[in-house]
């Protein structure tokens, strides 16, 4: 534990700190009405320590103090808060190795009397009890004060938003969202006509001459014009080139990567962990089989969780989230590695810590077969990066041999109090190994690592085996040493734990051709020995079907490493890590994105040359000879051939500086074209840089609820004179992380083939007898998911709005969530949204895009209750969302019984390209809905005294 042997000095320490966090969160969030509640008085533990760890908790005092004095001196932001507060929690870690110690010694029986030492054990039970319930509750406080923060900055900036929606309006009066975009345009278009008429009407100016030597001495490309008006000129045209470049820019931005897109659900905003990683963002998925390879992910074989909404669990089930929420801050988490006692079963990881940026070894663990993982915290933090963390039992001992070749060494270490606390046992070898193993085959041990530091070593092809008679060593080279050392496709290097199946070893390892860690191949060891050793390549694809997602697949790029455990019952379990990224994706990107931005710049420059505002000089100390009151050009000083650099500048700028006279004289019209092609070039590489920039990887992930993420059932209702919509529908959203199915509710003509469909998830045809919408609702027990998407063909939006909804409904199951709301009141007169912002509320959802839980939804819309309200949509062929919406709110009672999800980005309506829709006369379409309005509502009773006004999340998701 982080706390253990925590004296009264290191509680004062914390104390201090969370008063210094308090303070600066009252002062800064709240107004100054709100005063410090939130102080707590907690009883104290007192514990004697030694001199030289007083010595220690009197520096972390100090450093605190210093913090403290800082925070009231200047605007302590809240990066500046978790920064000291890290701060704290590394002076903590570093000295809990003398604080165990001295603890330890506080307890020992010298320190007990006669009487009170048979009771020794209890003692001691009470003492690690006692230290136990001060960690959890320092961690507690701890994080109560960041909880609170972030719910008063959370509070504040939906306040903040409401309050600037509404100056808008006051300056705007009721101008809604498309008369605001209409005005933006405008503004857009008169600036760019302006710049068009700058640049048009443009003369060329040149007559820079070099003045002095100083001028002389200027870089060889010079924006040089003597005219008055020259400067005036040249700023006009950069600023104008900036303030268009930045318009498009910030609005394309605000398009595609709008502010409420945020995924901050991952984390706690006020933590640092799930960070943009160089390295990647891998996490962990559990799979199950009667083999090690038939292996399936977990989502199917259907494990439900109540308690996270997950119906049913799907992989990953470890990320950087996990343990981040848990106060472990962390990138990523890789390098998989099991162990099992009892029932509980024990999983170890590297965890990416992003304070240090170096790995740790963390651990988590599970009761229920690896559906749910609790992370226990940090089992090893050295001062070096550590990864794979093989654990293995010998001698009743439990070992554990990370990966440390930072420091050179192969370490052993020993579990003093498993899981979290290790000790080193000893160096093994000190060689920089890599990914090590060892095998127990035949009375001896053998180890397997790949070591990268030797001369002529292939980096990632290389593999070597050492033996031994214990895991203890000492190790003797393999006489077949260098086992590989090729190509880095062939999977030298280990992917995780060889284990044995059917009486023979199976090695893995990975294949990092394309790109580090690309997929795992599994090796059967035909012989081994200390003279021999020979292993076979063996089929083996896990979860192959993920891949066609790509990187919105939390595995689609990466997966490196495997670990097979035999469960109790039988049955087999894998561990595997994935990644949707490509190993230095976020270097890769940031240089592609600053360099589109230079090439905006210096497209800008070329139109300066090509209009004539800006000219090219070459100075005259380029040249070898040159004369000072020799005859000179109008455009560039005339030059004598010199060198052969100088002559070529001397054309090219001389060249450049007639391009104006070129396009105005010969082809003015092809010049303009040409000029504002480079302007469009320009705009365009500019979004494209800040896409590069802040755009991400693009890959979407799920927001997972709880720590878990599920799968939903993407259902949608179609007929032949729309195949074409239906194929873009499934290429597009069977792309989706969390969509498990797609089913296809086919109402008319002939049902297409499969095969003509591009799908990365499967495809279900659902034939229906009779032309109906109520089909939409009929109950199918094919479905295996408790999630149903019910959504339109003709309605195209992205993945990660799909998945945000998802989240929202699996927060509140029982509710009917979707994207777009409608308000009915009194009058019963259907309108569209804009009505129900006027309104500032609603009370229907349509089911055109809505999530719902598919027992819940389709067997009250199947109820006898319904059965008129199914005739009358039969009657009008409309209505059938409207319908759904009466049910919910009558089986609701008092309670919500919709939710919205404002979308963001944009979201495409194909109808409007088609002359099949229902809703293609709106008028007509309206009128029928007000009909089915007044029928509900006689039938089912009024949806008129329900109202809920947008704003109510805290994360303004339904702004």
């Amino acid at each position: 534990m982080l706390y253990v042997g925590l004296t009264e000095e290191h509680r004062e320490s914390a104390s201090l700190f969370a008063n210094v966090v308090g303070s600066r969160v009252l002062s800064q969030v709240v107004t100054s009405n709100i005063t410090s509640k939130t102080t707590k008085s907690e009883a104290s533990v007192t514990i004697p320590e030694s001199g030289s760890d007083k010595s220690e908790i009197q520096n972390g005092t100090s450093e605190v103090a210093s913090g403290k004095i800082e925070a009231k001196s200047g605007n302590m932001t809240v990066k500046t808060l978790m920064e000291v507060y890290e701060g704290c929690i590394t002076h903590l870690r570093k000295s809990q190795g003398t604080r165990r110690v001295n603890s330890l010694r506080r307890i020992s029986p010298a320190n007990f009397t006669r009487t009170t030492r048979a009771r020794i054990l209890s003692e001691v039970i009470e003492q690690i009890k006692s230290l136990n319930n001060l960690d959890v509750e320092l961690f507690k406080y701890a994080k109560e004060i960041f909880v609170k923060e972030h719910e008063l900055m959370s509070k504040k900036m939906v306040s903040t938003t409401k309050r600037s929606i509404v100056d808008l309006q006051n300056v705007f009066g009721e101008m809604d969202d498309e008369k605001l975009w209409k005005l933006v345009s405008v503004t857009l278009m008169l600036l760019l006509l302006f710049l068009l008429f700058l640049f048009v009407n443009a003369r060329r100016r040149i007559t820079s001459k070099v003045k002095n030597e100083k001028d002389q001495k200027q870089s060889p490309y010079v924006i040089s014009d003597t005219h008055s008006g020259s400067s005036v000129r040249r700023f006009m045209f950069f600023a104008s080139c900036f303030i268009l470049y930045a318009l498009v820019a910030a609005t394309y931005a605000w398009l595609a990567f709008p502010p409420h897109v945020g995924r901050t659900d991952h984390v706690s905003s006020s933590s640092l962990g799930c960070r943009e990683d160089n390295e990647g963002s891998w996490s962990i998925g559990v799979y199950y089989g009667d083999s090690p390879f038939t292996l399936k992910p977990i989502e199917t074989v259907n494990v439900w969780r109540n308690e996270s909404a997950a119906w049913p669990v799907a992989n990953p089930v470890l990320t950087c989230a996990s343990l981040t929420n848990s106060g472990f801050p962390s990138n990523f988490v890789a390098d998989p590695f099991l162990y099992v006692q009892g029932n509980t079963l024990y999983l170890f990881f590297e965890n990416k810590n992003p304070i240090t940026m170096q790995g740790d070894i963390g651990v988590a663990e599970s009761t229920d077969k690896g559906a749910t993982w609790k992370p226990l915290g940090i089992a090893l933090d050295e001062a070096w990066h550590l990864s794979f963390p093989f654990v293995f039992n010998y001698n009743g001992q439990i070992y554990m041999m990370p990966e440390s070749s930072q420091i050179g060494e192969l370490r052993l270490y020993r579990a003093v109090n498993f899981p979290l606390i290790w000790k080193l046992e000893k160096v093994i070898l000190e060689k920089p190994l890599v990914d090590s193993t060892i095998i127990h085959h035949q009375g001896n041990y053998y180890l397997f690592g790949s070591d990268h530091s030797s001369f002529g070593t292939k980096k990632n092809g290389q593999l070597e085996i050492w033996y031994s008679s214990t895991p203890l060593g000492p190790w003797k080279p393999h006489k077949r040493n260098p086992i590989y050392n090729g190509k880095r496709n062939v999977g030298a290097r280990n992917g995780g734990r060889p284990f044995s199946h059917d009486g023979s070893l199976y090695r893995v390892g990975q294949d990092c051709g394309e790109n580090y860690g690309k997929r795992i191949i599994i090796f059967k060891i035909e012989a081994l020995s200390m003279d021999e050793y020979r292993e076979v390549q063996v089929p083996f694809d896990l979860e192959a079907s993920s891949r066609p997602k790509g990187e919105n697949s939390w595995n689609g790029l990466r997966q490196h490493h495997l670990v097979v455990r035999r469960l109790s019952s039988g049955g087999y379990i894998g561990l595997a890590d994935g990644d949707r990224v490509a190993s230095g994706d976020l270097f890769r990107r940031v240089l592609l994105g600053y360099a589109s931005l230079a090439g905006a710049i210096t497209l800008v420059v070329l139109l300066g040359f090509l209009l004539g505002i800006v000219n090219c000089v070459v100075p005259s100390t380029w040249c070898m000879n040159y004369y000072y009151a020799g005859k000179r050009t109008d455009t560039v000083l005339d030059l004598e051939s010199g060198g052969f650099l100088s002559d070529k500048l001397r054309r090219l700028c001389s060249r450049l500086n007639r391009v104006p006279s070129f396009l105005r004289g010969r082809s003015p019209k092809l010049g303009r074209l040409g000029l504002g092609l480079i302007l469009l070039v320009g705009v365009l590489l500019s979004c494209l840089g800040i896409g590069y920039i802040y755009g991400g990887s693009g890959a979407v992930a799920p927001y997972t609820f709880k720590g878990h993420a599920s799968k939903f059932t993407l259902v949608t209702m179609t007929y032949d004179a729309r195949l074409w919509n239906l194929k873009m529908y499934v290429s597009h959203y069977s792309r989706c992380a969390s969509v498990k199915e797609i089913v296809v509710i086919w109402n008319k003509g002939p049902p297409p083939d499969l095969t003509e469909l591009d799908s990365a998830v499967p495809v279900r045809i659902r034939v229906e007898k009779r032309n109906s919408l109520n089909n939409r609702f009929n109950i199918d027990p094919l479905i295996k998911t408790r999630a149903v998407l019910e959504l339109d063909d003709d309605i195209m939006m992205s993945c990660d709005l799909i998945e945000k909804g998802f989240r929202v409904w699996r927060e509140h199951p029982e509710r009917l969530v979707g994207f777009y709301p409608r308000y009915v009141d009194g009058t019963m007169t259907y309108g569209g949204e804009k009505f129900a912002r006027s309104r500032e509320g609603y009370n229907m959802i349509l089911t055109g895009a809505a999530f719902m839980d598919v027992g819940f939804a389709f067997g009250m819309y199947q109820s006898d209750k319904a059965k008129l309200g199914r005739e009358f949509v039969d009657e009008q062929f409309n209505c059938e969302d409207v319908l759904l919406n009466f049910l919910y709110a009558n089986a609701s009672g008092s309670a919500k019984a919709v939710e919205y999800v404002r979308p963001s980005g944009l979201v495409f309506d194909t109808s409007k390209f088609s002359g099949v829709a229902i809703s293609g006369n709106t008028n007509q379409h309206y009128r029928k809905r007000s009909e089915c309005l007044r029928r509900f509502s006689e039938l089912y009773g009024s949806l008129s005294d329900r109202r809920w006004e947008f704003g109510g999340r805290k994360d303004g998701w339904d702004l």
